[in-house]
């Protein structure tokens, strides 16, 4: 039960106590303002009536920015839950003053200083609750439970206007209200104090903005309110608004009294009002707001208010102008017309307008947009409520203006109002346009900053540590990679770093790159270092000595049919350098060789040697995964004239997905027009990946379409994609709901990452990339006005027809009304049951990812027994060709009906059923040893985020589980080492410079040791570890079909680099 209200709130366990804390307090303070201002409110009009209600007004608004002012000044030279203590305790001392005062005092302007106080108190009791709530959460939890905290203090205000027409007939003096307001305010200064003494306060905020630059706050000073246009119309806004409230006010209150001359009966009034105010700002808010504004956008939002008020004073003032006499029933109507005018007053201002007012904040420049923020709801808001009392002050003064007329008056700010409002949402949209303009020239500068702070670092890092790295990574492109081996050293060889230019040269020499001779002599002329001069001299005299004793054609055919793998490799670098394409057949059959580093340097040699005959045998490798990046990048140095080539391959009969997914990834590689023709052909084909790369590949040419019918075609691929998306989002609410997400849920994650990666980048494919950029930094903000300040700026250029699909999917909704939004466009549908299993299993491979799948399947392990049956679609994933499907079914199967799985696998070969019978022994006696897991430990592993499923379902299938002692050493220095990811435990780098420790999800190999290290350096478990291993020999076999792994590992000597200016 108290789980099933946690989950329906969407409060999480270690949540609750905090939250419902915060409920309590903020309840308390909602009785605390609700009797404050009704007593307080009731005292003044009955002693003076709307005589003095101008002038308090006045006093109320000095006194709001003298207080709040204050503390705004000790929160920057006080501890926060210091200063909250102290502001709770004196509001408290105050309340309860004004109550005992009554006892011991008669002075004439008592009550008048109660009134003028009470808005000043309430808004220092609202300001430090908001400030802790918002240490107490993150930016993403107070999304979540800001709504049902504040839901405390309107609740505690209903109470406790239910309570006061009862309350009033038994106290003695209205004023007896008081002392329930501070014992209110003693009861929320009980809580708060419970709530600081049990949970730490975040005393730090978030500095970066969305570029990911520092954020600098600027002052923004009077010059900057007056010169800036939209900051102008936002105070101005304010201020009119402002002033139209406290017009309502005064009529409000001044037409109650006359109505309600009894104290009793008029704060029963004020309490029954109160009632119906808070009720349907309730209302407003939660169920109207977001609908408004995803309806009708920002503009009606800012509009209704004004526009409803000005209807009815229109109406009330029309009606007035006739004349009334109080009791008649043309007063009740007057009066009533007030009401309504007060009533929508107070609920729009508080439930649409103030919302929507914060996305009026987001365009302006992040470096003063808090600050001018912090003016305008403050100063400005408070300078307003002075402004009005002035005005009301001086009108009141005027013998010749009667009540009727501040109805008149009302009219004419509210014009003003609309005016300006019309106004402002003008400018907002040219702010939005700006917006975008500065977003670009912001992310230039950071990416020039970026830079420059990137070249000092590395100047003060260790170069011996950097030259290892760089040592080891030129290591694996020769064996794994020789074009990219090739490209790297002719990088380093321009570079003016003493010790890599060394490095590459000596590189040169001992892979004997002939093809470098040219480059050799240049920095022989060139450089200016006389030791790179003569090394780069020694190594050319020798390349040309052994170039010009091979280049014969009988030693040439001699090499290339040597029985020693290494003579071949010569070959291959001999006939690629000789440009003679008589020896084209020769490397032809290298390009066959069963050695795979002999076939890697003749696929290499084809670059150079340049004989487009050898084309289509070098396009056929593409086709074999183990050589496929080395034929790749063979066939990018080729360039544009492979072009026709690759494109008859993609057609030709029987090719498989992977080559035509790789030849169009080529296309945007090579680049060129002919290459984005080629791709454009291809966002239509049924297969999803295809389609991907397409695009994909596109984006990296900087495509940008203009023709119409391919606009048309990107906008279907954007409607599909959504509607992807959608069916991810409704599966993923179904399996949560159902408690079914502890694999799937992360997978969905996934899955939802790629949809709105996708969309994204085919909106950068139709419309401006930097603008489309800036709009997902604020999606992915997190907050409400980040994500609707998104969607108006989506607003400004996207089609029409995408709106209407897009924005559901992006709006900031609960997931209930989210879903309910989609399924007016695509066919979704939320089960509530175990059959949306079935949907995810079911589910195409252009949709999902098979690792979604197979955790669907490993989930019927988690059901309730009764639902447990095995389906024709667990068995048909039994004989599913990716083993990550086939072991997952054979597990989930033999624990659930084993006489199915075993009369089920009697079909398969019997290398195929000894191996899911050993994946289901190796379940039963650990259940990390199976692939689903282990590919599930990759997918958390940070250094895998974001990798190709297929290289970590390799990877997972190569890892081994094992556990090893405390103090055991599993990695020595100067030894061949395995590769391990921790799964459990710790364990510790013990060398030169100090100890480098390695936790769970961590990557471990030897590449951490330096030369300067001690010979018996190790890595120790220092407690007992659960470690996936990777013997050496497997990561070297992977390594030709994913030299990205190579990437990864390299990425443990960055820990070291990092350690390095730790103990520097």
């Amino acid at each position: 039960m108290y789980s099933a209200i946690l989950k329906s709130l969407n409060i999480e366990k270690r949540e609750a106590g905090m939250v419902l804390l915060l409920v309590l307090q903020s309840f308390f303070i909602g009785i605390f303002f609700a009797t404050l201002e009704n007593s307080a409110t009731t005292l003044f009009m009955m002693k003076y009536g709307e005589e003095k209600l101008g002038f308090g007004f006045l006093v109320s608004g000095v006194l709001g920015i003298i207080l709040t002012g204050g503390f705004s000044f000790l929160q920057n030279r006080i501890r926060f839950s210091v200063l909250i203590t102290f502001n709770m305790i004196m509001i408290f001392l105050l309340t309860f003053a004004m109550w005992y005062s009554f006892n011991y005092t008669t002075w004439e302007y008592l009550e008048f200083s109660i009134f003028s106080l009470m808005g000043a108190l309430y808004i220092l009791s609202l300001v430090a609750f908001s400030g802790m709530a918002s240490r107490l959460f993150t930016l993403r939890q107070g999304k979540r439970l800001f709504s049902i905290i504040d839901s405390g203090l309107v609740f505690g205000m209903i109470v406790i206007c239910f309570a006061i027409p009862v309350i009033v007939r038994l106290i003695p003096h209205i004023k007896d209200l008081i002392l329930i307001s501070a014992v209110s305010i003693f009861f929320a200064l009980i809580f708060q104090s419970i709530i600081a003494s049990k949970f730490k306060f975040s005393e730090d905020t978030d500095d970066l903005n969305e570029g990911g630059e520092e954020e600098v706050s600027e002052g923004v000073g009077v010059v900057k309110f007056i010169s800036d246009k939209y900051i102008r119309l936002l105070a101005l806004f304010v201020i009119v608004s402002m002033i139209a409230l406290f017009f309502t006010s005064y009529n409000f209150l001044t037409v109650g009294r006359i109505n309600y001359p009894e104290q009793i009966a008029f704060s029963s009034f004020i309490a029954n009002f109160t009632i119906a105010v808070m009720s349907f700002s309730f209302i407003l808010k939660t169920f109207v707001y977001s609908k408004l504004l995803k309806t009708y956008g920002l503009k009606v939002s800012l509009l209704v208010a004004p526009i409803l008020i000005g209807f009815f004073a229109l109406v009330a003032a029309v009606i007035g102008s006739f004349g009334f006499e109080v009791g008649s029933a043309s007063f009740i109507i007057f009066f009533l017309l007030l009401a309504l005018v007060r009533f929508f007053g107070i609920n729009l201002k508080d439930s649409i307008q103030a919302p929507s007012l914060r996305l009026l904040f987001q365009p302006i420049d992040a470096r003063i947009r808090y600050n001018v923020q912090a003016k305008v709801e403050g100063l400005v808001n408070e300078l307003s409520a002075t402004l009005s009392g002035l005005i009301l002050m001086g009108m009141g003064a005027l013998t010749f203006i009667h009540l009727i007329n501040y109805s008149h008056i009302l009219v004419l700010i509210v014009g003003a109002w609309i005016y300006i409002t019309l106004q402002l949402y003008k400018e907002y949209q040219n702010m939005l346009r700006n917006s975008l303009v500065e977003y670009k020239k912001r992310k230039q500068l950071i990416e020039s900053k970026n830079i420059a702070l990137r070249d000092e670092a590395e100047k003060k890092r260790d170069n011996a540590v950097l030259i290892k790295k760089l040592a080891l990574h030129l290591d694996m492109m020769k064996e794994y990679e020789p074009t990219m081996f090739d490209i790297k050293l002719d990088q380093l060889l321009r570079e003016n770093n003493i010790q890599t230019k060394k490095l590459a040269i000596k590189s040169i020499d001992e892979s004997e790159i002939f093809g470098a001779i040219k480059e050799l002599k240049n920095i022989e002329k060139q450089d200016s270092n006389p030791d790179i001069k003569t090394l780069a001299n020694e190594v050319r005299s020798k390349l040309e000595k052994s170039y010009k004793s091979l280049l014969d054609e009988e030693k040439i055919v001699y090499l290339a049919r040597s029985k020693n793998f290494e003579d071949r490799i010569r070959a291959a670098k001999i006939i690629s350098d000789s440009g003679n394409h008589d020896f084209s057949s020769l490397l032809k059959n290298l390009m066959r060789d069963l050695m795979p580093q002999v076939k890697l340097q003749a696929i290499h040699g084809v670059i150079r040697l340049n004989n487009p005959d050898l084309w289509s045998t070098l396009i056929d490798q593409l086709s074999d995964e183990k050589y496929r990046a080395a034929t790749e990048a063979a066939v990018v140095q080729i360039g544009e004239d492979i072009l026709p080539n690759l494109e008859r391959a993609y057609y030709k009969s029987g090719a498989e997905s992977e080559l035509q997914v790789s030849i169009v990834g080529l296309y945007g590689r090579i680049g060129g027009d002919q290459a984005v023709k080629y791709l454009l052909k291809k966002i239509n084909d049924p297969n999803r990946q295809i389609v991907f790369k397409a695009l994909y590949s596109l984006r990296e040419l900087n495509y940008r379409a203009e023709n119409e019918v391919i606009l048309n075609q990107i906008y279907q691929a954007i409607e599909q994609n959504v509607s992807t998306a959608a069916w991810n989002f409704a599966a993923k609410f179904d399996v949560e709901d159902l408690g079914m997400g502890k694999y799937l849920s992360y997978a969905f994650e996934h899955e939802m990452e790629e949809n709105y990666n996708m969309i994204f980048l085919l909106l950068s494919l139709a419309y401006d990339p930097e603008s489309i950029q800036h709009i997902r930094d604020n999606i992915e903000s997190g907050t409400t006005e980040g994500v609707s300040f998104a969607i108006e700026m989506l607003d400004l250029f996207i089609a029409e027809q995408l709106k209407t699909v897009l924005f559901p999917l992006l709006e900031d909704n609960r997931p209930e009304e989210k879903i309910r939004d989609l399924e007016l466009h695509f066919p979704i549908n939320v089960y509530g049951n175990t059959d949306v299993l079935k949907q995810i299993m079911n589910r195409s491979a252009n949709f999902l990812n098979n690792y979604t799948r197979a955790c669907a399947i490993y989930t019927y392990l988690d059901i309730e027994k009764e639902e447990q049956n095995i389906t024709i679609d667990i068995i048909a994933n039994l004989f599913n060709p990716d083993p990550l499907l086939r072991e997952t079914s054979a597990i989930v199967m033999n624990a659930i009906d084993p006489a199915t799985y075993n009369e089920s696998k009697a079909r398969l070969s019997e290398n195929m059923q000894d191996e899911l019978d050993m994946a289901i022994s190796m379940y039963k006696s650990n259940p990390n040893s199976v692939l689903i897991e282990k590919v599930s430990y990759l997918n958390h592993v940070r250094l895998m985020h974001g990798q190709d499923q297929n290289m970590v379902e390799d990877l997972a299938i190569d890892m081994k589980y094992r556990k090893i002692g405390s103090g055991e050493t599993i990695i020595r220095n100067n030894a061949e080492n395995n590769y391990f990811f921790i799964i459990s435990g710790e364990a510790v780098a013990d060398m030169k410079t100090g100890a480098l420790t390695f936790t769970d999800h961590e990557f471990v190999n030897d590449m951490i040791f330096m030369d300067k290290d001690e010979k018996d350096a190790s890595i120790k478990a220092v407690s007992d570890l659960e470690v996936y291993e990777i013997p050496n020999s497997d990561i070297k076999t992977l390594l030709f079909k994913y030299p990205k792994i190579g990437e990864i590992m390299l990425q443990i000597i960055d820990r070291r680099i990092s350690s390095y200016e730790v103990s520097a």
